[in-house]
């Protein structure tokens, strides 16, 4: 889990700094095609990959002519991925903000292999994010 999680924080670094060079939005959203033809969905599960990429329009959805810069594939273990608040991605402006208002975005990574076992990224709307390892919660949220 803590690999896992680590490389969500990375990917949420990238996506922030590169929003900030590239001066555009760009976007993590859950991935919904394959490695060779990345897509975002908003019915498959965060644990089945993510893509981040510059969302150069600003419409939110993954053009073919807009840059990949990274795609995850399913998490290893049968471990799981889910967003707290139901989110299908989360977006970082040209000022390095995320789009929330306020507030903050939860991520639980889950093993349930050997009890249950819960690591939560926050993000907060300022594009902020850190790890919560104390936040046993349920695993089904």
């Amino acid at each position: 889990l803590t690999t896992q999680a680590n490389d969500f924080i990375a990917d949420l670094s990238l996506s922030r700094s590169e929003a900030i060079r590239r001066a555009s939005n760009v976007v993590i959203c859950k991935q919904g095609g394959s490695v060779s033809s990345p897509s975002c969905s908003t019915t498959a599960a965060w644990g089945a990959g993510w893509v981040v990429f510059a969302d150069t329009d600003s419409n939110g959805a993954l053009a073919s002519n807009e840059s990949v810069l990274r795609i995850r594939q399913s998490l290893d273990g049968g471990n799981t991925l889910n967003a707290i608040s139901g989110t299908n991605s989360i977006v970082f402006a040209n000022t390095g903000l995320t789009t929330l208002s306020s507030g903050e975005i939860g991520m639980r990574f889950c093993d349930t292999r050997l009890g249950s076992n819960a690591v939560t990224v926050w993000v907060n709307f300022t594009g902020r994010a850190r790890i919560d390892r104390t936040a046993m919660a349920s695993c089904t949220s």
